[in-house]
């Protein structure tokens, strides 16, 4: 999906993001998403070694010349470090969610909207690109087809992303049964059967 901004087309735009001075999109969201989750894990890691340390201090029972000060030195990271990771905590989890679901932030708002609309009108509107979570997230990180994509996910790459940004793969690729055979409701059956019949798929 092209998005435009700043007088640009963004292949799958998700959002502007400020802190970047760029447009997050098709290749590089996973930068994105694995920039956030360093910083997530360091900040995190930062707050926890402080907090042991100002608990290590606080059970002392006497301090020498010159460490009175020491616990107020370390308020102010520990402080900044727990904000950070409550912040990006929340940010990581709207991202989560977003991967989880195979969709963008403006993917998600249009969906919601869409669907809102079509309950209106009595239909269920189904997201064709939510191909499973575990498929959504080796899509997102392009790590399908790895052995080990549940680590090579979060290792850094300069590996550009494979795929043109437009075509992506979408639930029916798949289907290998017919769809009065799987456990859905008449109107997705039926939303299937259309799909299927204007499309070149064909399912066995």
């Amino acid at each position: 999906m092209l998005r435009a901004f700043g007088r640009r087309c963004v292949l799958r735009m998700d959002h502007h993001c400020p802190w970047m001075n760029n447009c997050i999109g098709f290749h590089n969201y996973r930068f994105f998403v694995l920039f956030t989750f360093y910083l997530w894990a360091g900040s995190a890691y930062s707050g926890w070694m402080l907090l042991w340390e100002l608990g290590r201090i606080g059970r002392m029972s006497q301090f020498h010349m010159g460490e009175a000060v020491y616990p107020y030195a370390l308020l102010a990271p520990f402080v900044l470090s727990a904000a950070v990771s409550i912040a990006l905590t929340a940010l990581m989890s709207w991202h989560s969610f977003l991967i989880w679901q195979g969709q963008s932030t403006i993917d998600m708002l249009n969906f919601w909207r869409d669907s809102k609309e079509a309950k209106a009108q009595g239909t269920t509107l189904i997201h064709p690109y939510n191909l499973g979570s575990k498929r959504n997230f080796q899509e997102v990180f392009d790590v399908s087809g790895h052995r080990l994509w549940w680590i090579r996910w979060m290792l850094p790459s300069r590996a550009k992303r494979r795929g043109d940004g437009i075509f992506f793969p979408t639930m029916y690729d798949s289907l290998q049964v017919q769809p009065q055979q799987l456990d859905l409701t008449p109107r997705t059956r039926q939303h299937i059967s259309e799909v299927l019949s204007q499309s070149d798929i064909s399912a066995v």
